[in-house]
């Protein structure tokens, strides 16, 4: 299958998703690790920073709520914006 033109929308759409999923898979993680497991997890994946000063467990269900939205935003802009610069490029090349 060849694939030479992405619609913008839709992978946008997808990208939101999936932007979403990861923001919900955080916050079940959040809430079954605890303090502990969540510091762990996040010095690890930033190369040992301390970010135990500034992690909340406890974070207000509107907080939350607009985390997510804000979240599936700037996927989304994202998914967007790779989908317009790769039509772009294969205009271009073809």
């Amino acid at each position: 299958m060849n694939i030479s033109f992405l619609h913008p929308v839709k992978f946008a759409f997808a990208s939101a998703i999936a932007g979403l999923a990861f923001y919900l898979s955080c916050v079940v993680f959040m809430a079954i690790a605890g303090n502990t497991g969540t510091l762990w997890l996040f010095n690890a994946l930033l190369h040992g920073l301390d970010i135990g000063t500034i992690i909340r467990n406890h974070v207000p269900l509107s907080q939350a709520i607009a985390g997510s939205f804000i979240t599936a935003i700037l996927f989304g802009g994202t998914g967007w914006l790779t989908a317009f610069v790769y039509n772009r490029l294969m205009a271009k090349t073809t």
